[in-house]
Formats: C-alpha cells, sequence, structure tokens
C-alpha cells in the first residue's frame, strides 16, 4: 500500500474515532441525570438575629373593624427563638457572636435588659391598644380666669346676677378716663361689666351661626350605634365620656409615675401589661355625673381595654354598660372622629366630655372641652366641671348652656394667650 492510501485511512480512523467520543458524552449526561439527586448542605444559619420591625397599617375604611384595630404587632417569622416576640416574655438571650454584625448585613440592636423596649416598639403597641395625646415637652401653667374651665360659666351666671364679671373688685376703681378717683366708680363697674357682656353675647351670636352638625354621614340611612333608649333616660340628657387623658392617663411603663391600676391586656397570643393612673377627683366625677345623665363611655381605644379599665373602675355599674370603642369611630384623614350623630340620640340633647378638638369635630357646639391629663396631682378639671354640669342637667338642651359656656371659655383662652409673655 503506498504512502497516499495509508494516510487516507489514518484520517478516516481519527474522524471516526472524534465521532464516537461525541455520541459518548450525551449518554454519560443522561447517566448522569437518571442518578437521584444528592443533598446539597445548607450554609451554617447565623445566630444573629435580624433587627425587629413592625408596623401599624393606617387605616383605609370609614369604620374600624375591631378585630383588625386589635391586631398586634407582627414580629418577623426569622426572628430567632431565643428573642421573646411578647412584650412580657423573658429576656432576650443574644449570643455574643450577633454583637458583631456579618458583611453585607444590617447590624443587629444592641442587647436589651430584662423588661426594657424602645420607644418606637412602646409607641406602636400604644398606638394599636389605646388612644394618647401627645404630652408637652414644657408644662403650661395655666392661670387666670382661665386656669378653670367652670369659671366660664360662673362669668355668664354672675354678669346675669350682679351686673359684673366675678372676681372684680368693687373699691379702688379706675374710672373710664383713667383717673385713681373713685367718685365714679359705680358707673365704670357698670361700664366694664356692660363691656365684658357685650363681648359674650357677640362671640355667643358666631357659635350659634355656626352648624349643629358637619358629618358627611346621613343618620338616616346609618344604623345607630346605640340601642333605644331605656325609659329611665327618656327624660335625661346623654353625656359622652372620653376615657384616656379624660378620666385616666394609661402607659406601657411605669417609671417613677404613681398608678392606680395594671391591666393584663391580651389580645390573640399577645399579653400587654398597662399602668393606669387614674385623674384627681376621677370617681367623685362619675358619683356626681351617674344620675344626672345617660352616661356613654366613648373610646377611640380597642374594646378588650376599655372593657377591662371600666369594670374595674366601675365596680357597681353606676355608669351603666353603653360603651362605644374604636371600630365605632369615623376616620377622617388617620384621625378618629366620634360622630355623635350616629348614636340615635336626638343631638339637642347630647354633650361631649373630650380632650381632643378632633373627636368632636363633626358637632363642635355640642362640646365641652377639657385639657389633657398626665400626671399633674394638683389637677381638679373634673371636680370644677360638677357645677356646671348640674346646670346642663336640667335643661332641656344643650345649646343654651354649652353656647354660652364655651363663648366666655374662647374669651378667657384669648385674654391669657395676649396677655401670655409669648404673645
Amino acid at each position: 500500500m503506498n504512502h497516499d492510501a495509508m494516510s487516507f485511512f489514518q484520517n478516516i480512523s481519527a474522524r471516526l474515532s472524534t465521532v464516537r467520543n461525541c455520541t459518548k458524552k450525551p449518554h454519560c449526561r443522561r447517566e448522569e441525570e437518571a442518578q437521584p439527586q444528592q443533598p446539597i448542605a445548607l450554609p451554617k444559619q447565623s445566630s444573629t438575629p435580624p433587627p425587629l420591625i413592625s408596623s401599624v397599617a393606617p387605616p383605609t375604611q370609614s369604620v374600624v373593624n375591631e378585630k383588625a384595630a386589635s391586631t398586634p404587632v407582627v414580629l418577623p417569622s426569622r426572628v430567632q427563638p431565643t428573642v421573646s416576640a411578647r412584650w412580657s416574655g423573658p429576656e432576650a438571650e443574644v449570643p455574643e457572636s450577633a454583637a458583631r454584625p456579618r458583611r453585607n448585613r444590617t447590624p443587629c440592636p444592641p442587647v436589651k435588659h430584662r423588661g426594657e423596649k424602645s420607644e418606637e416598639e412602646l409607641r406602636q403597641v400604644s398606638s394599636i391598644i389605646m388612644t394618647q395625646a401627645q404630652e408637652p415637652a414644657s408644662k403650661s401653667v395655666r392661670t387666670g380666669a382661665a386656669a378653670s374651665l367652670v369659671e366660664a360659666y360662673r362669668c355668664v351666671n354672675s354678669i346675669r346676677d350682679t351686673g359684673e364679671p366675678p372676681g372684680e373688685r368693687t373699691d379702688d376703681v379706675t374710672n373710664i378716663n383713667g383717673s385713681g378717683d373713685n367718685d365714679d366708680g359705680g358707673n365704670t363697674k357698670q361700664a366694664r361689666a356692660k363691656l365684658y357682656e357685650n363681648a359674650v353675647s357677640e362671640q355667643v351670636r358666631r357659635i350659634q351661626k355656626m352648624p349643629k352638625n358637619t358629618s358627611p354621614v346621613n343618620a338616616k340611612n346609618h344604623a345607630s350605634l346605640l340601642p333605644r333608649q331605656l325609659p329611665r333616660f327618656r327624660d335625661k340628657i346623654t353625656l359622652i365620656l372620653d376615657l384616656d387623658e379624660t378620666l385616666v392617663h394609661s402607659s406601657l411603663t411605669s417609671q417613677s409615675r404613681h398608678h392606680d391600676l395594671v391591666l393584663d391586656v391580651r389580645m390573640e397570643n399577645t399579653s400587654t401589661t398597662v399602668y393606669v393612673a387614674f385623674r384627681p377627683f376621677m370617681r367623685e366625677f362619675l358619683q356626681a355625673v351617674a344620675p344626672l345623665f345617660e352616661v356613654i363611655i366613648f373610646t377611640a381605644s380597642v374594646s378588650v381595654y376599655c372593657n377591662q379599665l371600666m369594670d374595674a373602675i366601675d365596680t357597681d355599674n353606676i355608669l351603666g354598660s353603653l360603651r362605644l370603642y374604636r371600630e365605632h369611630c369615623s376616620i377622617l384623614n388617620g384621625a378618629y372622629v366620634k360622630d355623635l350623630s350616629l348614636l340615635g340620640r336626638d343631638l339637642d340633647r347630647v354633650a361631649i366630655i373630650d380632650n381632643s378638638p378632633v373627636a368632636y369635630l363633626f358637632q363642635q357646639r355640642n362640646a365641652i372641652p377639657i385639657p389633657s391629663w398626665f400626671d399633674d396631682p394638683g389637677d381638679n378639671e373634673l371636680q370644677q366641671l360638677i357645677p356646671m354640669l348640674e346646670i346642663l342637667a336640667a335643661e332641656s338642651e344643650v345649646y343654651t348652656v354649652l353656647d354660652q359656656y364655651n363663648a366666655v371659655l374662647h374669651l378667657q383662652q384669648e385674654q391669657a394667650r395676649q396677655n401670655s409673655p409669648h404673645y
């Protein structure tokens, strides 16, 4: 065989070998795929728990569902079992390695001691259970006539009975011309009383021009929030009482503040300890208004907290069992509004005592404002409201008293504001 023939057969042999190798690889791959897959070794789980993150979705409906409103803060499911998800649970055990943040990971929060919670966590849980007004950084002391809300109505009665506002000195009165002579003191006194009475009358007229009801809801197309009025209350005015910062102040921390009651509020699988302080003269106030009015507790807090608190306060059930909660409020720009037109009562015979002006936004002429209370042991606002409420209970409708009361209150607050050094 010559050289050319041998070269030809060698090339043919090399090509056949190449073809056999190419057909063998897919066969081997199919054999490998037919074998069961081996488990993949998982990377060792880090003992460092991620930071606790919780959020409360803003309400989007006009009437809040009770179950949705009372949903506790849900913590991430990735939290290690050693970290307690209950506010009253044991101390969080964080291993030493947790103090060293891993690369490309969010550092974990510092180790917390037993019972210690961040302010953000406390605010979130507090907003779920109750409603609280913002406590001012510096307490302002109300002075003069504006120091007591009931002084407003006393002023009106004093003008009507004696012709002068209370507290006016009849001696050493400066006359209208500014001289110190007291020869014309009687005329000066009468002139000042007349000016004051005219100012009150003008403010009353302004209030009377305000609509009694600005609710966007037509009560005729809405079911009443309250049952039919019992026969024993038919001749009585309905008095709505707020709870937080009006009758009590509740907190999730005892700190050094005095508290009268400790509640264990349970919602689903979460238990929260709530420390409650009673506003001074609260019991005296409730005992005074109970026989005079049909009393309704209306709070923007959840029912499980309100019922437990009121059952402890009103052990003799002198106020009855009519209570309304957060789910009975209307939502306006994320704020809870207590729509009095939906109670099933005549608005002419309904009054509300609340520390939040937003609460009675739809029926401002039915309101009896009261300052928020946090911890002042010298507060006596509830006690001083009793005389005015006794007058109100005897009226056939609330606007005769409340328009006059709020007119004088507005004038006194305006005068106090002008006398303020920051004016």
